[in-house]
């Protein structure tokens, strides 16, 4: 499910204050948003215990938990600050969901060891993230941080060698997109999500490998030395993956996996865990990657949800977006159905696109990409129909046809659906 489909789900229920924000939904939401963090203090521990004394719909707040990936978050405040206001049963179940997910981490842990000295092993450079490495860099704890799969990044010159290196050591290649691809093993049932990029190609934020691997930070992973991403790299791929889940919603073409609040939460952690973050740098990467809008949004979002601390030298930088202001509004009103705050910006794929990136050959880019898509010979085309250099120029005649073949009429016909949509905003 993604982050807004996620969120739609807890709309249209009472509210309760909560930092950032003027409203919130029922005590559950309520009690959800204070928890999901790793630090609560003396504050936040007394409005998490007033909740608890009100009737909460347990079965809502577990699932509802589960559902956005804080579940580890919301056992470990719980059975500290309130263990006598809650059920029992509810109690054992929340610490049965605890300790599967600690289960599931070291076995994610275990197997990202395995591949990443496979790849050591055959001199192929890869960068751990999220998932297990996030839980201990950024939480401070492998238990704390719900964690789906293992995901690597690795240059795009070695990414279909490391494909078939998976391949050849027990993994099924299960899905194949233009960024990424997800393997899973045999026999242990363990997915890879493999990365040559951090968003699809038509969202336009291509990864300089050799940049991050330059800045590239050491941690210490179950007695075992794997390097990730340095903390103003992973903010920028923190913030960017956000506004991506917001944009494949909108956009109808592919459901994210992850769910919402648990990428906010890695970025509010993240500012908590990194107070000594170079802000010149994050400043200066996102203006060369144009994702300045994407980094605030971002930001502005684990502010307003939940309470994150931003540097007083960043607030002028995140208010010089007024476009981002209806972005936040709008995925803030989902969660907390603010009818009342003002109307958000009705958006569309194509809308949002154009608030979000403030440069030119980044708005037009899914234009220029789709029509490539739809004009220029694949090597599937050369395939078919295999034909001499001075001859090369039929390829272009027979694209469109051979792509209405390759994804059917009415797939076809709904992918230029699309691309009018993006024409049209």
């Amino acid at each position: 499910m993604s982050t807004l489909s996620n969120i739609r789900g807890l709309s249209r229920m009472r509210t309760h204050p909560v930092p950032g924000a003027a409203r919130l939904p029922r005590p559950e939401v309520a009690l959800l948003l204070w928890c999901a963090r790793t630090d609560v203090e003396a504050e936040r521990a007394e409005r998490i215990s007033v909740l608890l004394q009100q009737h909460l719909d347990w079965p809502l707040l577990i699932q509802t938990a589960l559902q956005h990936g804080v579940m580890p978050l919301l056992y470990q405040h719980l059975r500290t600050i309130g263990p006598d206001a809650i059920p029992t049963a509810v109690l054992q179940q929340l610490r049965e969901h605890f300790h599967a997910n600690t289960g599931h981490n070291l076995r994610l842990t275990g197997e990202l060891l395995r591949v990443l000295q496979l790849l050591v092993t055959h001199g192929l450079p890869a960068l751990a993230y999220k998932g297990p490495v996030l839980a201990v860099s950024v939480y401070g704890n492998l238990a704390l941080r719900q964690c789906s799969d293992v995901d690597l990044l690795v240059h795009q010159r070695d990414y279909r060698r490391v494909q078939q290196l998976l391949i050849a050591h027990g993994y099924q290649l299960t899905m194949d997109l233009d960024w990424e691809s997800c393997l899973v093993h045999d026999t242990r049932r363990v997915a890879v999500d493999l990365h040559l990029g951090i968003v699809p190609h038509l969202f336009h934020v291509p990864l300089d490998f050799e940049r991050v691997w330059t800045h590239r930070q050491p941690i210490c992973l179950a007695g075992t030395i794997v390097s990730t991403l340095a903390p103003e790299d992973l903010l920028i791929v923190l913030c960017v993956q956000v506004a991506k889940d917001m944009w494949c919603d909108l956009n109808k073409q592919r459901k994210s996996r992850n769910s919402g609040l648990l990428k906010i939460c890695d970025i509010a952690e993240l500012l908590r865990s990194s107070q000594d973050m170079d802000w010149g740098r994050v400043l200066a990467d996102a203006r060369r990657l144009g994702v300045q809008r994407i980094l605030s949004f971002g930001l502005r979002v684990a502010r307003e949800l939940l309470g994150a601390s931003l540097p007083r030298a960043l607030q002028s930088t995140m208010e010089a977006h007024p476009a981002i202001s209806g972005l936040v509004a709008h995925t803030r009103a989902q969660l907390l159905d603010e009818v009342d705050a003002g109307a958000p910006m009705s958006l569309t794929p194509a809308r949002f696109h154009f608030a979000i990136r403030e440069r030119w050959q980044d708005k037009v880019f899914p234009y220029v990409y789709a029509g490539t898509l739809l004009i220029v010979p694949s090597d599937k085309d050369r395939m078919f129909l295999p034909l001499p250099s001075c001859l090369t120029f039929f390829y272009y005649l027979i694209r469109p046809f051979r792509a209405m073949r390759e994804y059917g009429w009415r797939l076809f016909v709904q992918q230029l659906k699309r691309w009018l949509v993006w024409g049209s905003a």
